[in-house]
């Protein structure tokens, strides 16, 4: 169990150096997006899971299908992390860029799927998943903002690697 669930050590400001460009994060904050990245993380496995098996019959059973369930929910959940991120002003070195580039994109994809839209093939949606190397930056930037939050909550000590196996 992360031991920031007990009682956090502290929860005020403080600089952090190791893996972002001069934000400061209170722990509370970090705690905070960790929490909608380990729901991503968890969502991104049933996703994988439900993967295995056939492809749809038809174009209409598309949505109705577990997979595409998983995947959008990921990607909602993923947004939300982004989000957090922004607004703190953190930057992840070495995929920053891609998630600028994501960023509205998946915001669209969020609304969409937490919003009811007047269209069932709402563009919202699809625009975001015809496109190949989409799926492949979200996961590159899904995994970096993991390894990310995995090193500053060791870093500050709120989490050990028992606490990700």
């Amino acid at each position: 169990m992360l031991t920031a669930l007990g009682i956090p050590p502290t929860i005020r400001p403080r600089h952090v150096g190791r893996a972002t460009e001069a934000a400061d994060v209170n722990d509370e904050a970090l705690l905070s997006v960790a929490r909608h990245w380990t729901w991503a993380d968890c969502v991104k496995e049933q996703f994988g899971s439900a993967l295995i098996g056939s492809a749809p019959d038809d174009v209409w059973s598309f949505y109705s299908r577990p997979e595409v369930g998983y995947m959008f929910i990921w990607y909602a959940l993923l947004f939300a992390v982004c989000e957090g991120l922004k607004e703190q002003d953190v930057k992840i070195p070495g995929v920053q860029a891609e998630i600028d580039g994501l960023y509205k994109k998946l915001r669209r994809c969020r609304n969409a799927v937490a919003h009811v839209q007047p269209k069932y093939w709402s563009r919202k949606l699809l625009d975001f998943v015809v496109l190949p190397e989409n799926a492949t930056a979200v996961r590159t930037v899904h995994d970096a903002i993991g390894e990310w939050i995995r090193d500053e909550l060791f870093g500050r000590k709120l989490a050990s690697p028992e606490d990700f196996t």
